[in-house]
């Protein structure tokens, strides 16, 4: 979306999404992809889809599913499957909906919900960190190099917008 960026009302549990522009709070627009959930970075929060959602339902921030060590069968299925997004093309899809942007004007402030899955305000990309879900460790430039050649590994994850550990992901 340009310049815009999705970003959490706030970091709380139940604050919604919007777009606004990139870098004017970088605590709430960054997120971190772990298997199908997106989670706002350096929290324990996830975007859900509320229980009886539809075109025009707007996720949520909710405690992670991911970050609970309690067994799917004690009442943790129905979240995590409220949880569980995929990349559709060059959208972020919830069952036949995808993301999109209220009103057709991508301006600071317009709402996020989902909606149709076709059309220019579907499309988004992701930037942030990869981590490994394996043991949280984050795709990294050792010593942030960046010549040819340079062979990423995985290394602990440092503090927000570290150059070497920040990556684009157009989809």
């Amino acid at each position: 979306m340009g310049n815009m960026c999705v970003r959490a009302t706030s970091a709380e549990a139940g604050a919604t999404l919007e777009l606004d522009k990139c870098g004017e709070r970088t605590d709430l627009e960054r997120w971190d992809w772990w298997g199908n959930a997106l989670q706002l970075t350096g929290s324990t929060l996830c975007l859900t889809v509320p229980a009886n959602y539809g075109r025009g339902s707007r996720p949520t921030l909710q405690t992670c599913a991911v970050n609970t060590s309690a067994p799917l069968s004690q009442g943790i299925w129905p979240l995590w499957a409220k949880q569980s997004f995929r990349w559709l093309g060059k959208k972020i899809a919830y069952g036949s909906y995808s993301f999109n942007v209220l009103g057709g004007q991508p301006n600071p402030g317009a709402a996020i919900a989902l909606w149709n899955t076709t059309g220019d305000n579907t499309k988004f990309y992701f930037s942030g960190k990869i981590k490994a879900y394996s043991n949280s460790k984050c795709l990294d430039l050792p010593h942030s190099r960046t010549a040819n050649g340079t062979v990423p590994n995985l290394y602990t994850c440092g503090a927000k917008g570290q150059p070497n550990q920040e990556w684009d992901y157009h989809f």
